[in-house]
């Protein structure tokens, strides 16, 4: 099929695809003379796509969910929510598609095409043209009147001639794919490692299919499954899944997989000799050395969020995603900053604000922390050292300018400068308690404070440092 935009091709040859793109988007406008998004179909590549927002046709034009189409082709989109504007980016940034919502011009590779239906935002999705989008990037766009079926995919006139290989050197790869053989799904728990296992024994093809908090759905092709082994695998209730389940194709040799976890739980994909893995991120040790540092060990790079609180002195260090080694506890250490530790499970669906596991130091000072991260046997370690801040005990009055009546500057798109600057000012407060300075804010919400009050306020409370923010 012919294309304004030239040969750009998209080509993937990995063994795992993992596509996220998930954009939280403004809702929807009114679609005039639209066809019903519940009889059009798309196929990405081969593969039936399904969302709570289908394609929509308009005109003789067709608009589709670009976060579908980018999960099949392997697109990177990025949402500017304040212009209301999407840029999709293909292998290299010079190939680039800018759309703006309601606007029916487009930069593609930096130059300007006027579409006759601009995107549109239909509940939280982005709607885009296909055809034009699709062939920027050197992919191609069918419709199939009879079956109301719209087709997308990769330009098979720039695929490359596979490579001869021999059979199963690269696993999860091979130009042959009918010998792998699924045999075996188990939670595996060693000293380093805690995840599911899926046997297969051969070459396979896998993809994700779809990711979600509770949910990861995945593509096989290539693998043969005993009937036994289909349908729904229960595990215990202290682990991160609570089921997985087998489902065949129309195809011999294809499978799809669903994993439905307990609760959201950061995860690892591979694909080796043995089959395929779902590691999860675990706590594996946490040790207090004699210099009143602490460690925690982890089996994969999961970076915590780290902070200060006060009355009583304590530090958090908070790894989202991870679960905990069962055996580990608390312990009361005697070093001369630390008086103990603590370790517990944190969970959204028990009113927590989040999921994964919480450290807490209880300290016998306001101290501040700071944080390193290392390897070792194979394994990451963070360390949380603690240090007196200069600012520990000072002072400060922050005083975010304007307020009330008096909004300040205000931006080209219709912002405040009084709401930008208590968004500062309320940062930085969050920032200097954490260090154990003594915060007092001249004003915490959108009211007035006379100008010459502010600085009276500091002086009268004999504040070490005055910060005016504008």
């Amino acid at each position: 099929m012919g294309s304004i935009f030239g040969s750009m091709s998209l080509r993937w040859s990995a063994v795992l695809l993992v596509c996220l793109f998930c954009i939280a988007l403004s809702p929807a406008d009114n679609v005039a003379h639209a066809a019903s998004s519940s009889d059009v179909n798309l196929i990405i590549n081969g593969v039936v796509a399904s969302a709570d927002v289908g394609p929509l046709i308009i005109g003789d034009r067709t608009l589709v969910p670009i976060r579908l189409v980018s999960e099949g082709l392997g697109w990177r989109v990025d949402w500017f929510a304040a212009t209301r504007q999407v840029l999709i980016t293909g292998d290299s940034d010079d190939q680039h598609v800018l759309l703006s919502i309601d606007d029916p011009v487009a930069i593609v590779h930096g130059q300007t095409y006027t579409m006759d239906v601009p995107p549109l935002i239909i509940g939280d999705r982005t709607l885009v043209p296909i055809r034009l989008v699709a062939e920027a990037f050197g992919s191609e766009v069918g419709w199939d009147d009879a079956t109301r079926t719209v087709t997308v995919a990769s330009s098979p006139s720039v695929e490359p001639e596979p490579e001869e290989e021999e059979v199963g050197e690269h696993p999860g790869e091979s130009s042959d794919l009918s010998e792998g053989e699924l045999t075996s799904v188990a939670l595996v728990d060693t000293s380093s490692v805690y995840g599911l296992r899926f046997s297969i024994g051969g070459p396979f093809y896998t993809e994700v299919l779809r990711e979600t908090d509770d949910r990861l759905t995945l593509f096989f092709e290539g693998v043969s499954v005993p009937g036994d082994m289909l349908g729904t695998h229960d595990f215990p209730q202290d682990s991160p899944v609570n089921l997985v389940r087998f489902r065949p194709s129309a195809v011999d040799d294809e499978l799809y997989v669903t994993v439905d976890f307990r609760y959201p739980v950061h995860y690892e994909l591979g694909a080796d000799e043995e089959g395929f893995s779902l590691d999860f991120a675990r706590i594996q040790d946490i040790r207090v050395d004699s210099d009143g540092q602490l460690t925690v060990v982890s089996n994969m790079n999961i970076k915590p969020r780290v902070f200060a609180l006060r009355d009583p002195a304590r530090v958090v260090m908070d790894f989202h995603g991870a679960v905990g080694d069962p055996d580990l506890d608390g312990e009361r250490v005697n070093t001369d900053r630390i008086l103990g530790y603590r370790i517990g499970r944190h969970s959204r669906a028990q009113g927590d604000n989040f999921d994964g596991v919480r450290v807490v130091l209880d300290l016998k000072d306001d101290l501040v922390p700071y944080v390193t991260h290392g390897t070792a046997g194979g394994l990451y370690e963070t360390t949380v050292g603690l240090t007196r801040s200069s600012v520990a005990g000072r002072r400060v009055v922050i005083d975010p300018g304007h307020g009330g009546k008096d909004p300040g500057a205000t931006g080209v798109s219709g912002t405040k400068e009084k709401t930008i600057n208590m968004e500062i000012a309320l940062y930085v407060e969050a920032l200097l308690r954490d260090a154990g300075a003594d915060v007092i804010m001249t004003r915490t919400g959108d009211y007035d404070v006379y100008i010459y009050d502010r600085p009276e306020m500091a002086n009268a409370l004999k504040a070490d440092v005055f910060v005016s923010i504008h």
